[in-house]
C-alpha cells in the first residue's frame, strides 16, 4: 500500500513556495451522457431478454382455419455491475507539517477527478470495442454484419467496406438503418439520433452536420440533403476519450439500447488509522455499461490510417 509521507511532500514542509500546479486541470464536460442513456440498478446483474413477436398474416380462405402463431424469447443478455475504487493515505505528520494547509481537499478533488475520467475511459472503451469484444446477447459484438435474426436471417448495423466518414458514407448509414427489422423479419420505424466521433473527425462531422448552401465539399449546388432533411436530429457529439481516429457511430432511436447502469453513485469517505497514525481517503463507485438491442446502433471502423 502506498502511503504519502513527508519525504514525498517535502516541498510542502517549508513556506515560501509560490504556487502548486499540476493537480487540477480544466476538464471536458460529462461526455459518457451524451451516448448512454441512465438506468438504476439494485441488484449485482442485470439481466435482458429480446422477444421475438409475429410475422406476417397469411391469406385465409373462405371456410378454412386461420394459422396461428408463436411468440418466444429469441435470446437474453447479461450485465455486470462493476465496482472501481481509488483511495490515497497520507500520515498524519506529512498533514500536520504542511505549511499550505490544503493537502487532503486537494488530494480529495483529484481523487474525484480520478473517478471521473474513469468512467468516461470505461465508456468510450465499451464504445471502441463495439466492433469486436463489447457484445449483446445475441453472441455477436454489438456492431456487426452477422446479427441473427428469429426467423433464420441476419442484420447488419456496420458500414459496408469499413467506410470512412463522408457524405455518401452517412447517406448510406441512414439508408440501411431504415431496412432494419424485427426478429421477424418485419420492417421497423428507426432513424438516426445523433452522430458520435473522435476528435480526429470533429471538422467533417461539423461540415456534415452544418452545410447548408449545397454539397458538401463540392461546387455542386445541390441541396445539403442531410441539413434539409434533418434526418439526424441531434446533430453530432464529440468523445474525446474514443481510441480510434477514424471510428464514428450514430446512436439511433430505438428504447432499451446503449445503458449506463447506476448501482452505487460515487461516495468519497475519509477515516484514520489509529495505530500508525495515518489518513485513509477513499472513493468508490459501481456501475456497469451495455447494449440491450443492437439495432440502436450503427458504426464503421473506418479505414486503416
Amino acid at each position: 500500500m502506498a502511503v504519502i509521507n513527508r519525504a514525498a511532500l517535502a516541498e510542502h514542509l517549508w513556506p515560501g513556495i509560490i504556487h502548486f500546479f499540476g493537480m487540477e486541470y480544466k476538464d471536458y464536460t460529462p461526455q459518457w451522457s451524451m451516448i448512454f442513456d441512465t438506468r438504476s440498478s439494485s441488484k449485482a446483474y442485470e439481466e435482458y431478454v429480446m422477444e421475438s413477436a409475429f410475422g406476417l398474416a397469411p391469406v385465409k380462405e373462405a371456410g378454412a382455419p386461420a394459422m396461428y402463431d408463436d411468440a418466444a424469447d429469441a435470446w437474453k443478455g447479461r450485465v455486470e455491475m462493476v465496482a472501481y475504487a481509488l483511495g490515497f493515505v497520507i500520515t498524519r505528520e506529512a498533514v500536520n507539517d504542511d505549511q499550505y494547509f490544503d493537502l487532503v481537499p486537494r488530494y480529495t478533488r483529484a481523487l474525484k477527478r480520478s473517478m471521473m475520467i474513469t468512467k468516461e475511459v470505461r465508456a468510450a472503451a465499451f464504445l471502441d470495442g463495439a466492433f469486436s469484444d463489447s457484445r449483446t446477447g445475441d453472441g455477436q459484438p454489438i456492431i456487426s454484419a452477422a446479427h441473427p435474426l428469429k426467423n433464420g436471417d441476419q442484420f447488419s448495423n456496420i458500414a459496408g467496406a469499413n467506410a470512412d466518414l463522408n457524405e455518401t458514407s452517412l447517406e448510406a448509414a441512414v439508408i440501411q438503418i431504415a431496412d432494419f427489422t424485427d426478429e421477424r423479419g418485419l420492417r421497423i420505424n428507426v432513424q438516426p439520433r445523433k452522430l458520435v466521433v473522435p476528435n480526429g473527425l470533429q471538422f467533417t462531422a461539423e461540415r456534415l452536420m452544418k452545410t447548408t448552401g449545397g454539397r458538401v465539399g463540392t461546387g455542386d449546388n445541390d441541396v445539403a440533403a442531410m441539413h434539409t432533411m434533418g434526418v439526424i436530429p441531434e446533430g453530432y457529439c464529440l468523445n474525446n476519450y474514443l481510441s480510434d481516429p477514424d471510428a464514428w457511430y450514430l446512436k439511433n432511436d430505438v428504447p432499451e439500447g446503449m445503458t449506463y447502469w447506476d448501482r452505487e453513485g460515487l461516495d468519497i469517505e475519509q477515516g484514520d488509522g489509529l495505530d500508525n497514525q495515518v489518513l485513509k481517503v477513499l472513493a468508490y463507485e459501481r456501475y456497469s455499461f451495455s447494449c440491450m438491442d443492437p439495432r440502436s446502433m450503427y458504426g464503421s471502423p473506418g479505414q486503416p490510417i
